[in-house]
């Protein structure tokens, strides 16, 4: 249904962000738009609204940029909401995801690529490795989604080979894999066999000489498609016509799940492995976003990925049905800048906002082309103004000491980013380091560097990056603030490993510069979505969760170990984002914050009582000995944080 608003597109004065599901769709966001045009908001800000994986209550694991969610109520919802909206005079702006999609059924990309392997359509469209050292997974997509190992699940029978009319499937619970066509003659052949059939014995011998999926030429892909498609269907219409056929087909199928060699047999022929969930840290082959291997990478650098994902919301701009977007964590994307200059050029009168984490005292890409960030900084320099500095020393002294933890919050992070690349982010890393053996097995000069060397070079580095990642784009001059970055990053890490060689890091230093082609410059970028994961894995998920000194200072973007900001800093860091970034977003609170703003407003308060907080959590702990003190520390102050000036009704609380 098309939408055409009859306004000029317009950026937003105030914002008020939905969380749209199934249980609060577009019918709900309707229903509450005067309400919000009442209190002045000038614009609808909404989660994610394209078709999501079957239960999602958050949006953002998409299965189909071309629909809108019929979970949240499809075109007509959508349309009865805009209708709304334009009532008002109030203009709409949506949260996209242009870095990963989910791995799910309802992806029919995915179960594409799942299916024919690197011959599908759509295997250009992810993140996937299909050429590890490895030889067990090349050309094959791990998936990590047993309870169990492998062996163990299909012994129990938990593996079942099922018919869906023509085409075949492995079922797992509620989840099904499609089987390889080429694959469907274990079925077919001993079935003709059996029943004396012709037909159904050129099926057979037709699905087995279809090209194999590791042949990605793009004509044979293609007559690959067509013919496995064409194939399925006869076979439908043969086994409805001919019952015989059907029931020796269903009596193999049978036969084969009895037989945990035969279903293994067969499941070695497909273009994925089953795998225990556990192997996703150290095997998984494809880019997830972090951790989560429901989400695999999209490569948004192709430019049919791009039109492919942003047709509908494009067009929505077009029209004018949407005034503006936020792109959803851009760090994650190969090139950012590439995509931001795409999004900016189709749609040049968009407010375009970018969910781009800054570290303090880090700017945005002078280059980016858009309005600014979601506004993180904002927010910690805003809660800085209502942390006490004077209390910081009270405050440290009490929380070491009934904690244990350490006092310095750079070796805090420094041991937590150590932590996920060795466990949480292990497979990408093993990637990069792949690389980086392919880069020095080139040259004669670094030969004789081993695996290990070369990775712990490379992780060394990673934890010391104080930003998410750069920007460098191989083959083009690298700007002097990432070169800046990557230097002080290179030699923070050549004096804590001063047994690596020197030159190693200095290979490494042009790596990252982009000065070194082939696999090198898939190092260099790479290497850049990596530190973001580590960044955010590392500090956000996890030294945050270790270094409790005050909470309030642990958020998104934040800098615990910086106790307070003054208002003339305020008002300098207020002066400079006017002028360099006008139409940035500001936010005192996200879908993403650790706490409310009301919750850190209360946890700063305590900045001015630290003694008050210190002995009631000593009388705490002295009567309820907690056998965690810092998470002990962490929960008393949301629990004072509650009641800041009563610290006796926080006791009674715990």
């Amino acid at each position: 249904m098309t939408i055409r608003h009859h306004r000029v597109m317009s950026h937003p004065s105030s914002t008020y962000r939905i969380q749209l599901q199934p249980a609060f769709g577009f019918d709900d966001a309707a229903a509450i738009v005067p309400y919000l045009a009442a209190l002045g908001v000038s614009h609808l800000y909404s989660s994610p609204s394209l078709q999501a994986a079957k239960g999602s209550t958050h949006g953002y694991d998409v299965v189909d940029h071309a629909r809108l969610s019929v979970d949240l109520g499809g075109d007509d919802g959508h349309a009865t909401l805009c209708a709304r909206l334009q009532e008002q005079g109030m203009g709409q702006v949506l949260d996209i995801v242009p870095n990963h999609m989910a791995v799910a059924p309802e992806n029919r990309w995915w179960y594409d690529l799942l299916e024919n392997g690197p011959a599908s359509r759509y295997a250009p469209y992810f993140d996937v490795d299909w050429n590890p050292p490895e030889q067990k997974l090349r050309n094959i997509v791990l998936l990590p989604v047993l309870h169990d190992h492998y062996g163990r699940v299909l012994e129990a029978g938990e593996l079942v080979l099922r018919r869906r009319a023509g085409e075949l499937v492995i079922q797992y619970g509620d989840l099904s894999y499609p089987v390889a066509p080429p694959s469907y003659d274990a079925v077919l052949e001993p079935a003709a066999e059996r029943c004396g059939d012709d037909d159904l014995a050129f099926l057979s011998g037709s699905f087995a000489a279809l090209p194999p999926a590791w042949i990605t030429d793009e004509a044979l892909a293609g007559r690959r498609h067509r013919d496995k498609e064409v194939l399925k269907r006869h076979l439908a219409e043969l086994l409805a016509r001919r019952a015989a056929c059907a029931d020796e087909v269903d009596a193999v199928i049978g036969a084969i799940n009895s037989d945990a060699d035969r279903l293994d047999g067969l499941l070695g022929r497909q273009n994925y492995r089953l795998a225990h969930w556990r192997t996703a840290s150290e095997d998984v082959d494809y880019r997830r976003f972090f951790d989560i291997s429901g989400l695999v990478g999209l490569r948004m650098e192709d430019p049919r990925v791009f039109g492919d994902t942003h047709a509908l919301v494009l067009r929505w701009l077009d029209e004018a049905v949407l005034d503006g977007v936020r792109i959803d964590h851009p760090d994650g994307l190969r090139d950012p800048a590439g995509y931001l200059d795409r999004l900016r050029a189709v749609a040049p009168d968009a407010w375009i906002v970018a969910e781009k984490i800054l570290e303090p005292d880090e700017a945005v890409p002078a280059t980016w082309p858009v309005d600014g960030t979601t506004g993180y900084e904002f927010l910690n320099r805003l809660g800085g103004l209502f942390v006490d500095p004077a209390g910081e020393q009270a405050l440290t002294v009490a929380y070491t000491a009934f904690t244990g933890a350490a006092s310095d919050y750079g070796s805090v992070v420094h041991d937590a980013k150590e932590l996920v690349i060795a466990d949480t982010l292990a497979s990408d890393f093993r990637r990069l380091t792949n690389l980086f053996v392919e880069v020095t097995e080139r040259e004669r000069r670094y030969r004789d560097f081993t695996r290990k060397e070369l990775s712990e070079a490379i992780a060394a580095v990673a934890v010391t990056f104080g930003v998410y990642r750069t920007y460098v784009r191989p083959g083009r001059e690298v700007v002097d603030v990432d070169a800046e970055v990557i230097h002080r990053a290179v030699a923070a890490a050549r004096a804590r490993r001063p047994d690596l060689d020197p030159e190693l890091f200095e290979l490494l230093e042009r790596i990252l510069r982009g000065e070194i082609d082939g696999a090198g410059a898939e190092l260099c970028e790479r290497f850049q979505q990596l530190t973001a994961a580590v960044m955010a894995k590392g500090v956000e998920d996890t030294a945050f969760y270790r270094y409790n000194r005050l909470t309030c200072l642990n958020e998104v973007g934040g800098e615990p170990s910086r106790f307070g900001r003054s208002v003339d800093e305020f008002h300098r860091d207020m002066i400079v984002a006017a002028e360099r970034w006008p139409g940035a977003m500001l936010s005192s609170s996200t879908h993403d914050t650790k706490r409310s703003e009301d919750v850190r407003a209360r946890i700063a308060l305590l900045s001015e009582i630290p003694g008050d907080f210190a002995r009631a959590v000593d009388r705490w702990s002295a009567m309820h000995e907690p056998p965690d003190r810092n998470l002990a520390w962490l929960l008393f102050q949301a629990l004072v944080g509650a009641h800041p000036l009563e610290p006796d009704r926080a006791i009674a609380y715990a």
